[in-house]
Parts: structure tokens; C-alpha cells; sequence
């Protein structure tokens, strides 16, 4: 059975390149295999296929590594553009830490060109650096394109950094144009807003009239982010400007033409919660609305929801209390994948939540806890002994403050977990539990009382 969260079969993924083309979405991916001695040094592009994010075509190699003392031994983030013509255009970063040694550039935006969107043709030709006169040369990266139908010419978002400016606060998000798709005009950055190192994974779409840019950083919370123009010039902040936590990075986004989705990827830990997030992981998909006050909302996709058939629990109401401590109580074991659904109340009490990859015998596990009179549902080892290691920072969603009843949505499969809090706000992790299976879920509750209603859970098979 294919994995809801897609991983190639060496190595991980990361920064997905998404196109919606001939009924399916085309992700282009970066490779990372993790073993050198095994497989070189370098990133590939990559691609899988699928129309429902449950089934996955096996991905094949569609950019191949340049060699050492080429500017594209690791085939960085872009974009694909499908010309009126039926080709494929893929706009990529050329990456190569090797060539700086030598004073040239790190990065450069490279071009390849393909007729079935799977084989391309490199056009080295057409690779182009940054203007030594205002941007930083090393970072030039993550190209992507789009045509402009008000200006009848394509443009191009870069993650850049200024010449001038705070030390770690240059980034923007440049602004290339173009008549035919090879050469390239660099104008004035799109954003400056003096705020992060660089505005990684560029994306930008219209609904609705409003414009929104998408970009990842990691100098400030980690995370993929977004702005918002009523102008196509002034970029503004939502209140929650963000699709997830930290452990959800570098994500695009792609429509079908109805709905559209954020595509993502959810780091690894080498095996242990207490270590740094790695580059690169697992595929995770949201789809993504517009709420009326310009701010955008994530849900988990509906076809993931129904690709869970079997019934296998279900719990009609539950009431857990403890007014001067914590109360918790088991619901059953985890293993494989799982979907639960379900309301949870927890009015009065200072915490409450899921409990997942629990060990009783061990007295260890996970939580998905919120906490009404701060406003947050967060995402932590529970309990969580070490006094002097935060696991989690960062992995954790706002919520409305004094709010006490949600309905969730939540998806579990082998390590990874992904929450979804009344269809508007995610979450997504990983756990490496140290205790001793069986591992269990359940609920918990600390000073007060928590009722569950309408729970259920479910499998793929």
C-alpha cells in the first residue's frame, strides 16, 4: 500500500516543485541520498505524479547532477512554466559550494527545456548570476515563473539578499522579467521588507483579486510563510501568517483549477527527538482556502480523509476529570496508519489533547495540548523530563484565546503526525518514541474536566 507521506526510496525529499498538468499533479523534488560513498555528492531533480495524494507513480530522474566543476552539482529549488506550445520550461538553482573556492558565484538560475515535462535538455546558455552592483552572489536561488498577462511579460521571484543593509536581515524577494523566457531583466525586489536572511521557495497566485507571496525562512521562526497585496506593491501581515509549524519547510503551492494545495516536506531527527531537524523528509499536502478577511486556511485534503475506509473505533461521547491534577485515559494502540476525527471540550481546564506513541509502562509519549488561556496548541514529549532540552520549539499553532472546544482532524502514519484544528490550522511533526511498545493513544487533561464527542477511528484497509 502507498504511504500517505511520500518518500523516495533512497535517501528523502525535499522542496517540491508542484504542477498541475493533463489531471494530475507533476511534483518535481529534490533528492537528497544522504550517502555520499553510495551516490555522489549532489541533488538531483526528481519526479513523482499523483491525483489524489494517496497513490504515488515511482519517481525517476528528470535533471541529473552536473559534474564537481559544473555549476549544477546540486539541482536546487525552481519552477516548471508550460508554454502555450507544450513545453515544459523548468527554471532551477545551479548549486555548487565547490566553484567558491575559485571566486565565482555559489548559485546561478539555470534553464532546461523538455516536450514531455520528464526529459529535459539543459541550456547552459541561458544561466544568468546576480548583479554584482546590488546583490549578494551567493545567493541567487529558487526561481519562480510566471506569466503576467497585465505587462505581456513573464516574471521570475528570486530568493536574494542586498548588498546594503542589516547584516542578517538582507533578504528579498527579487524581481527578474522577461519577453521570451531566456533573457532575463533584473528589476527593483518585488519585497525588501528588512526582516529575514532570505525569502526562500518563492511563490506567488492570485485569488480572489488579492495577491499572495509565499516564501520559507529560517532566521527567524523556520517556517513556510506568506504576505498578502491588495496592489501588487504593499505586502501585508495576516495575523497567523503562517500554514504550520517548524517542522513544515520550503513549502509551493499548485491549483487544479478548483481547490489548491501547499505542498511541503516534514524533516527528520536521525532517530531521536532531542537531535536538530534535518534537511529534508517527507511530502505533507494541505489544501489551502482564503478566508474572507484576505488570510489564507488550511484542511487536510479530502481525498486523504476518504482514502480511510475502515471503521475501527468509535466513540460516541467521553468524560475525563481531574480538578487538582492530570487525568488521562488510553483508547487503544497505534501501529501503521490512522485517521481520527472527532470534538474535543475541555472547558475550565488549563490543558487538554491527544496523547499519541504513549508507552504505559514507561510513563512516555506525545501531545498535541491546547491550552485555552494562552491561546496555543502545541506539540511536545509528554511528559517532558529533560529540564534543560526544548524538543519541539516553534512546533506549535495559535488559536483564538479562551477558546475551549475544537473539532480535529488528525493523521498519523509510522513517525509522523499531522494535526488539523476545525479545518483551518495545521500542525505536523514527527516522534521517535524511547518507550516500550505497545505504544497507545488517548486523552489527557490537567485541572478540569475534558469531554470528547464524536470520535472516530479509522483505517486505509
Amino acid at each position: 500500500m502507498n504511504k500517505i507521506f511520500f518518500k523516495p526510496k533512497s535517501g528523502v525529499c525535499a522542496d517540491f516543485i508542484p504542477l498541475f498538468d493533463n489531471g494530475e499533479f507533476k511534483l518535481y523534488f529534490l533528492e537528497d541520498y544522504r550517502d555520499i560513498s553510495v551516490h555522489g555528492e549532489g541533488t538531483p531533480w526528481m519526479l513523482t505524479s499523483t491525483a489524489d495524494f494517496v497513490s504515488f507513480s515511482e519517481e525517476e530522474e528528470v535533471i541529473p547532477r552536473g559534474k564537481e566543476d559544473e555549476q549544477d552539482l546540486y539541482v536546487f529549488t525552481g519552477s516548471v512554466f508550460k508554454g502555450e506550445d507544450g513545453t515544459y520550461h523548468a527554471f532551477y538553482t545551479g548549486h555548487n559550494p565547490h566553484l567558491m573556492k575559485k571566486g565565482l558565484p555559489e548559485e546561478g538560475v539555470m534553464h532546461a527545456v523538455s516536450k514531455d515535462g520528464k526529459h529535459f535538455t539543459k541550456l547552459p546558455e541561458d544561466t544568468f548570476f546576480a548583479p554584482n552592483d546590488r546583490f549578494e552572489k551567493d545567493d541567487w536561488r529558487d526561481a519562480f515563473v510566471f506569466f503576467d498577462s497585465k505587462s505581456g511579460l513573464y516574471k521570475m521571484l528570486l530568493a536574494a539578499r542586498l548588498k546594503k543593509g542589516p547584516k542578517i536581515r538582507k533578504g528579498c524577494t527579487a524581481l527578474c522579467t522577461s519577453k521570451d523566457l531566456k533573457k532575463w531583466t533584473v528589476e527593483e525586489p518585488l519585497w525588501s521588507p528588512n526582516a529575514f536572511y532570505t525569502h526562500e521557495c518563492p511563490d506567488f497566485f492570485t485569488l480572489d483579486g488579492v495577491d499572495y507571496l509565499i516564501y520559507s525562512e529560517f532566521s527567524d521562526k523556520c517556517m513556510t510563510r506568506y504576505r498578502y497585496s491588495l496592489d501588487g506593491k504593499h505586502f501585508l501581515s495576516s495575523k497567523d501568517d503562517s500554514f504550520d509549524g517548524r517542522a513544515f519547510y520550503a513549502a509551493k503551492t499548485a491549483s487544479d483549477g478548483d481547490k489548491r494545495y501547499i505542498f511541503g516536506w516534514i524533516p527528520t531527527k536521525k532517530g531521536n527527538d532531542h537531535l536538530k531537524w534535518n534537511w529534508g523528509g517527507n511530502l505533507v499536502v494541505h489544501e489551502v482556502f482564503k478566508r474572507e478577511d484576505n488570510s489564507l486556511g488550511v484542511k487536510m485534503p479530502l481525498s486523504i480523509i476518504d482514502s480511510f475506509k475502515k471503521t475501527e473505533m468509535s466513540f460516541p461521547g467521553i468524560d475525563i476529570k481531574n480538578d487538582l491534577g492530570v487525568m488521562s485515559q488510553i483508547l487503544g494502540e497505534m501501529d501503521g496508519s490512522m485517521y481520527m476525527e472527532g470534538e474535543l471540550n475541555g472547558q475550565g481546564a488549563t490543558r487538554f489533547g491527544i496523547l499519541l506513541d504513549y508507552s504505559n509502562k514507561d510513563d512516555r509519549g506525545y501531545l498535541y495540548g491546547f491550552e485555552p488561556n494562552l491561546g496555543l496548541v502545541s506539540f511536545n514529549v509528554y511528559p517532558n523530563t529533560p529540564w534543560n532540552v526544548s524538543n519541539f520549539i516553534n512546533v506549535n499553532r495559535h488559536l483564538p484565546c479562551g477558546k475551549t472546544s475544537f473539532k480535529f482532524r488528525l493523521l498519523y502514519e509510522d513517525d509522523i503526525v499531522v494535526l488539523y484544528v476545525d479545518d483551518q490550522v495545521a500542525l505536523s511533526s514527527r516522534m521517535y518514541p524511547k518507550g516500550k511498545k505497545p505504544y497507545s493513544f488517548g486523552l489527557m487533561v490537567e485541572n478540569g474536566k475534558l469531554t470528547a464527542t464524536n470520535l472516530i477511528i479509522k483505517r486505509r484497509s
